[in-house]
């Protein structure tokens, strides 16, 4: 019985290898910092119509598939978290965050939205998540989530730890560390015990 299991097996190998070498593999590309010409820490990616987005220790890095360009905020601070939304590139930092527009020339012009908040709001916060979520876009520090509308702002300081968040079947949902899950609901945070006994 081994012989015939032996046979067998060598047969059914000999005859998939073929099959197995026509199996296209996407072709992988190392970058380093010669190639970029930026920061050697990298913080987010996001990619959408053959554009790749990073956020970089230098700012906001942009891959078009054959050259890299830097893009830094007026501060030059850090690019923490990067979300492409629409035609806009949405980006979170120290104390600031704000969307970018593809200008006629190609060029990203960058516009803040935190300046239109009074600094006691973004004071010592670094946006480290961004989500799109029912017209709206949040973003999320560990002590604050500022939820952008249009032009307008609702801003949810909790007075504890915000975890991680996802947006789950259309809910955002967040981790209040000590308290347990929540969800975002009429811009209100709201602890959902079915959700914390999901954990």
């Amino acid at each position: 019985h081994k012989i015939k299991f032996f046979i067998f097996f060598t047969v059914v190998l000999l005859v998939s290898l073929p099959a197995i070498s026509q199996i296209k593999l996407p072709i992988v590309n190392n970058f380093n910092i010669k190639d970029y010409k930026a920061g050697n820490q990298n913080w987010s990616v996001e990619s959408i119509g053959g554009y790749v987005y990073i956020g970089n220790n230098e700012g906001l890095l942009e891959f078009d598939g054959l050259n890299w360009y830097l893009h830094q905020l007026p501060n030059k601070n850090i690019v923490r978290s990067v979300k492409v939304i629409g035609d806009r590139i949405y980006t979170g930092s120290y104390e600031e965050f704000g969307y970018w527009d593809r200008l006629k020339t190609g060029m990203l012009k960058y516009t803040s939205l935190s300046k239109k908040l009074p600094f006691k709001d973004i004071d010592s916060q670094s946006i480290w998540d961004i989500y799109d979520f029912n017209d709206k876009v949040i973003f999320k520090s560990f002590a604050a989530i500022y939820i952008f509308s249009d032009t307008t702002f609702k801003i949810i300081k909790p007075g504890y730890i915000l975890m991680t968040a996802s947006v789950i079947n259309n809910r955002f949902i967040t981790q209040g560390k000590g308290i347990g899950l929540l969800e975002l609901k009429d811009d209100k945070l709201v602890f959902d015990s079915y959700l914390d006994d999901c954990q």
